[in-house]
Parts: structure tokens; C-alpha cells; sequence
């Protein structure tokens, strides 16, 4: 089944540019971009790998600057759905010199309770994903200041097994179609 033309594995994750514009009437601007969106009509454990690059930033006091990117991620099973809006976090900070990357496999809990070891998360079970990222800028001073960020989001199920690759007609198999559920 395809979406709006598209196949299903090519929703699991892309990438986009992102160009920000905040000055001294707005010294706080973000843009969100919508990543993945995965409906895969069964429970599985996806995996995920999330990187932003800052790529340029102007502006005429970089030291006061402050570029930062949340990929909020929407999972759920059956009827059921959780949002967590800063699943993993990254944060430019000056001095910059271009180009700044960062990625990350994995998030960290937050603390279950003051004195807990917080857990890192590699997985997320889940059967519909959404994934977004959240670019902010704040201004440095009240002139203008634009930033450009790479984002980037890739999941992928632990296990992908599908039947039709157990088929004993061999033009069936690996064809780059989904067949069954």
C-alpha cells in the first residue's frame, strides 16, 4: 500500500534544510520539518539515528547565539500514542566554526526520581511512528540573524521479516513490494 504515491520504507526517515531568520522583534524563532512517518500495521522495536549539522550562521554578536534542535517523536500501538516533544536534544553553542555535526543513536531517560541512574534508550516499540525536528534560533543582540541546519531521521525495525520471502516462486521474492501483512 502505498501513501499519497509513495512507498512505505521510503516515510521510515529523509532528511531537509532548514533556514532560520530571528532578530531583535523576534530574538526567539523555530521551524519544525517533518522527518518520518511510519505506519507499519504491526507492533515491531525500531531502531533510530538522529544527526543536524549547523551549516551557516550570521548575525553580528555570535557570542550571544544559540541554535538548538528537538526531534520530537510520536509513537504508539493500537490505540494507544505517546509524544515526547525533546526525544533527543542537540545544542550549537559558540565559538562556531562551520560546519558543527552532531548525531546521536540513542536518547537518555530523565531521571525516574532524584536519586535514579538515568537509562539510555536504543529502541522504541511501536507499530506508528512520527518523527519531527524542531530548530530554534535565539538572536545574539536585536539585529538580524539567520542559521541554516541539516536534520536528519532514520528508523528501522529490529526485525523485518516479511513472507513473501519464504515463497517458493522466486520471482517473488525480495521484489520490492510489501505482500501480506
Amino acid at each position: 500500500m502505498d501513501y499519497q504515491g509513495v512507498k512505505p520504507w521510503h516515510l521510515w526517515g529523509s532528511n531537509a534544510t532548514v533556514n532560520i531568520l530571528a532578530n531583535g522583534a523576534t530574538p526567539l524563532s523555530y521551524s519544525s520539518q517533518q522527518l518520518a512517518r511510519i505506519d507499519y500495521k504491526r507492533p515491531d522495536t525500531w531502531r533510530f539515528f538522529f544527526a543536524a549539522t549547523l551549516l551557516d550562521i550570521q548575525g553580528p554578536v555570535l557570542a550571544g547565539a544559540l541554535v538548538t534542535v528537538d526531534f520530537a517523536v510520536s509513537f504508539g500501538v493500537g490505540r494507544s500514542m505517546k509524544t515526547i516533544e525533546n526525544f533527543v536534544h542537540f545544542s550549537f553553542d559558540p565559538p562556531f566554526v562551520l560546519p558543527v555535526n552532531k548525531w546521536a543513536g540513542s536518547s537518555i531517560e530523565p531521571s525516574r526520581t532524584p536519586l535514579a541512574t538515568q537509562q539510555i534508550i536504543t529502541e522504541i516499540p511501536a507499530e506508528s511512528i512520527q518523527c519531527n525536528a524542531k530548530v530554534l534560533l535565539q538572536a545574539g543582540s536585536a539585529a538580524d540573524y539567520t542559521a541554516v541546519v541539516a536534520v536528519d531521521a532514520f528508523f528501522s525495525p529490529i526485525q523485518h521479516i516479511r513472507p513473501d520471502w519464504f515463497s517458493p516462486e522466486k520471482d517473488e521474492r525480495f521484489n520490492g513490494e510489501r505482500r501480506g501483512r
